[in-house]
C-alpha cells in the first residue's frame, strides 16, 4: 500500500484493480485499472514529481503517476490523469 504526500489517500492493490481510498471520509474514491481485469497488481510505487521542462504545463503543476507490477506479467503499467497524446498533429 502506498500513501500519497498528505497522507489523507491511501492506495492499494485488490482483486478488481488498485483501490484509492480517502481515510479521512473512509470512501473508496477511485478503482484504477479495472479495465484490466485479468491482471492482478501487485507491486505499487507512487511518483510524485512536478512535470518535466518539455511539457507544456503551467508552473508548479503536480503530475503524479503511479507505477505498479502486475502478477506473471513481463510489463509494468503506468497510471497518470494525463491523456494520451496520439502525436498525429493532424485534427
Amino acid at each position: 500500500c502506498v500513501f500519497d504526500a498528505s497522507s489523507n489517500l491511501l492506495l492499494f492493490s485488490s482483486l478488481v484493480g488498485i483501490k484509492v481510498v480517502n481515510l479521512l471520509e473512509n470512501k473508496v474514491v477511485r478503482v484504477l485499472g479495472k479495465p484490466e481485469s485479468s491482471d492482478r497488481f501487485l507491486s505499487l510505487s507512487l511518483l510524485r514529481g512536478t512535470a518535466g521542462k518539455f511539457q507544456h504545463t503551467a508552473e508548479g503543476d503536480q503530475d503524479p503517476t503511479l507505477a505498479c507490477t502486475s502478477f506473471n506479467k513481463n510489463r509494468f503499467y503506468l497510471f497518470t490523469p494525463r491523456e494520451p497524446d496520439h502525436g498525429g498533429g493532424g485534427e
